[in-house]
């Protein structure tokens, strides 16, 4: 109840914006064309309530305030958007203010560079991206729009345009920052307990380098990439195991791995139907010996997009092959379980081999090959002021799906509304199954800009 109050003066807040936007000053068509001015801001307030059904009575209820500033002179500009955050989050109070990207950008006709906090997406299928390894993601974060799960990284960017057609693109990342996952709320037993990444033991040779090359016409467009570095998504590693008369104590830590990530894309139209392509070939060292490095695989996504009637469908096919795939062999029970020191090298061995399953799911190697799809269907009504999204998942291997259907009404050009369900299945010890208690659930989200 308590939660429930807290989220009535967020939605009033949200509503006087709402009718401020509403009585506020038209715009005249003179106002319409603007040019560049050397200081600009805008912003936004979300208010959000995500309520799951299994665990939590309240999942969040979230206030969330974004302002966005630009300064511009000359070829010289600054950008910084700034994020404060109260409200409530799976187990507890959060009030967080971020700064959620901020960097000093310079631009000339065939050349650009910027500095600082970012947040860079690579790869042109719909939301399953093999090249995409340059900014980390917080996978529990709720939010209605996936871009919003991106983490800024400290980096140096570059561009610079080749011929009309081409266009080279080079980042470096000095320092390593991992995505976010919330391992502290799946259930476990008291004796198990989750560690972070150890940041102080990394150093700027851990950094990242990534390069791609852009080719784009009107009807076709292609990027070559190539990435080394620390991989963003995170696995754990056994740090400890303290044995006692009863159950042993198990300290997991978040290690990243190294890989080189070699990429393409394309995109094209053929006969009024959008084709996307995506491939990467992971290559990892040292995978036999340490549970929290993957295999080497190649990953690749086809996507077909097209509209009929009134609807718009995206279609995707998502798979995996794994290198060096070998069946995990489960340990042998000692014939002697009364020896004590054979029974805690069984047990020791045991931990190993259920954690490197966990770990096989976390990276989809569960098996040599991999297959999954997705779908998204779109229609606009009232003259695109309402949406019906619908977003389906499903992989073969796992049998774990996804469902999530999203109502969304824009009242005005300032204000969005979505209302929807987010409903995810995995069958016992899968990857979905210890997300679904705390991700599934109705939502409401209401958006204000200005």
């Amino acid at each position: 109840m308590q939660r429930l109050i807290l989220s009535i003066p967020c939605f009033l807040i949200t509503i006087l914006l709402y009718a401020q936007s509403l009585f506020g000053p038209v715009a005249s068509n003179n106002d319409s064309i603007q040019k560049p001015v050397p200081f600009a801001m805008n912003g936004s307030l979300r208010t959000s309530i995500y309520a799951p059904g299994e665990i939590f009575d309240y999942n969040s209820i979230l206030l969330d305030f974004a302002l966005i500033t630009r300064v511009q002179k000359n070829d010289f500009s600054l950008y910084a958007e700034s994020r404060l955050r109260k409200g409530w989050l799976f187990q507890g109070p959060i009030e967080q203010f971020q700064l959620r990207e901020a960097y000093a950008a310079y631009k000339q006709e065939n050349i650009s560079l910027k500095l600082g906090n970012q947040i860079i997406k690579w790869g042109s299928a719909d939301g399953f991206n093999p090249t995409n390894n340059i900014s980390p993601k917080d996978y529990f974060w709720n939010t209605t729009e996936p871009d919003e799960q991106n983490i800024a990284n400290f980096m140096l960017s570059g561009k610079y345009k080749i011929s009309r057609h081409m266009q080279f693109e080079f980042i470096g990342i000095p320092f390593y920052k991992a995505s976010s996952y919330r391992y502290d709320l799946i259930k476990k037993e008291e004796n198990i307990r989750f560690n972070p990444v150890n940041y102080t033991e990394l150093k700027i040779k851990d950094g990242a380098l990534a390069a791609r090359l852009l080719y784009n016409t009107n009807s076709f467009s292609c990027t070559a990439s190539i990435f080394n570095g620390l991989d963003p998504f995170t696995a754990f590693d056994i740090q400890q195991i303290i044995w006692t008369e009863q159950n042993p104590f198990i300290a997991f830590e978040i290690r990243p791995y190294r890989k080189t990530s070699i990429g393409f894309d394309f995109e094209t139209i053929i006969e009024g139907f959008i084709l996307r392509g995506e491939t990467a070939y992971n290559y990892t060292s040292d995978f036999e010996n340490n549970i929290h490095v993957p295999n080497p695989d190649l990953a690749y996504v086809m996507n077909l997009e097209n509209s009929f009637y009134d609807w718009h469908m995206i279609l995707q096919y998502i798979g995996k092959y794994t290198l060096n795939y070998y069946n995990p062999i489960e340990p042998e029970l000692p014939s002697n379980p009364t020896d004590p020191i054979l029974m805690q090298n069984y047990f020791n061995q045991m931990i190993a081999f259920d954690s490197g399953l966990f770990n096989a799911q976390i990276f989809g190697q569960q098996k040599r090959i991999s297959h999954a799809v997705s779908l998204t269907l779109l229609r606009s009504f009232n003259y695109e002021t309402m949406e019906f999204q619908m977003n389906a998942y499903y992989n073969f291997i796992t049998e774990e799906y996804l469902l999530k259907p999203k109502f969304t009404w824009m009242p005005s050009d300032l204000m969005t509304i979505h209302l929807g369900l987010n409903y995810m299945y995995g069958k016992e010890r899968a990857l979905f199954a210890y997300i679904a208690p705390y991700m599934n659930g109705f939502f409401i989200e209401i958006n204000t800009h200005f």
